[in-house]
């Protein structure tokens, strides 16, 4: 619901985010500060203010106690405090920085107990081994122990992390470290190489697109490991395990392969030379004409559909998180 049409200023941002926190946690629906906290970490990820870490400040002051001593969220909250610590220390670590967050307080309450990224990064890569690995997919990750910086993982079938946000926790990572760091894309790629659930295999190919995402914004199509991610994703449409899963995968690779060329569908579909105007990147070129002899072998229903699904890019976001 949009009440303004100018920007809230930042004593209105704090005070509604203190009511907001103060409502969830007085009828125990601390669930909505823990959400509230990602969508922010994921929608300001390149601001070098501190207004999103001064709202994150705001709710763990008042529903900390109980956001953070949920044993259901152990994971999350483990990722929670590792990326609000990682731009905090970056961008406020000075004295007058840490002041201006943490006003008569020498300690962030996030640092409790916090990891770096990159640890946290490895650990989840680990526990989506651990669903590759699994003969039962619909086991999931329900106690995390972070001891001596030592992660256990332990499988269970009463409660359940679901996969698709381990998944998001691994894209929201990325959006604040390397998003090419060895223990993040090479592991998604090697898994592509084994054999997996359609529902796995469009998971795992979705999250590279999204993590290519990250890159294009940062760098351009035709940065080093956008252009080498872009091969690798061209390669996985055409092999025969990818033909031979289904209609869902190859579309869910060509939504992921269309975000490394940075052209929506339509474009690329009406392309007809062999390379695109002003590139210098054969594999730009390759990939944007791999799309087009795709849905040249469709079907008329499955064109229909495809058209639909990709010219509606807030309709592709559900059907990937599906």
């Amino acid at each position: 619901l949009k009440l303004a049409h100018q920007p809230a200023k930042i004593d209105h941002l704090v005070a509604g985010s203190a009511i907001l926190a103060a409502i969830c946690t007085a009828v125990d629906r601390v669930g909505y500060i823990r959400e509230a906290s990602f969508e922010i970490l994921h929608k300001h990820c390149r601001e070098k203010t501190s207004v999103p870490l001064t709202i994150l400040h705001v709710f763990t002051h008042i529903a900390g106690e109980k956001m953070m001593s949920s044993s259901d969220h152990d994971i999350s909250n483990a990722v929670l405090k590792s990326i609000v610590m990682f731009p905090e220390e970056k961008h406020f670590g000075t004295v007058e920085g840490n002041a201006k967050l943490h006003p008569g307080k020498n300690k962030c309450p996030y640092s409790d107990r916090s990891s770096s990224l990159e640890a946290m990064a490895s650990m989840l890569m680990e526990f989506i081994q651990e669903f590759t690995q699994s003969n039962t997919l619909h086991q999931s990750l329900t106690e995390f122990r972070p001891e001596h910086k030592n992660f256990q993982l332990v499988m269970a079938r009463d409660q359940s992390v679901p996969l698709c946000d381990i998944l998001s926790l691994v894209e929201l990572i990325g959006c604040y470290t390397d998003w090419t760091s060895e223990n993040i894309v090479a592991l998604l790629l090697k898994m592509l190489g084994m054999p997996l659930s359609v529902n796995f295999a469009v998971s795992v190919v979705s999250l590279l697109g999204q993590l290519s995402s990250i890159g294009v914004d940062a760098d351009g199509c035709e940065n080093k490991e956008i252009s080498n991610l872009r091969e690798k994703l061209s390669a996985f449409l055409q092999c025969e395990t990818t033909l031979k899963a289904g209609f869902a995968v190859q579309i869910a690779t060509l939504c992921s392969l269309l975000k490394t060329l940075q052209l929506d569908f339509s474009t690329v579909f009406r392309l007809k030379t062999a390379m695109l105007p002003g590139c210098g990147d054969q594999s730009l070129s390759a990939s944007a004409n791999l799309v087009t002899k795709w849905f040249s072998l469709l079907s008329d229903e499955q064109r229909v559909f495809t058209k639909l699904l990709l010219l509606n890019d807030s309709f592709v976001q559900k059907v990937i998180k599906i």
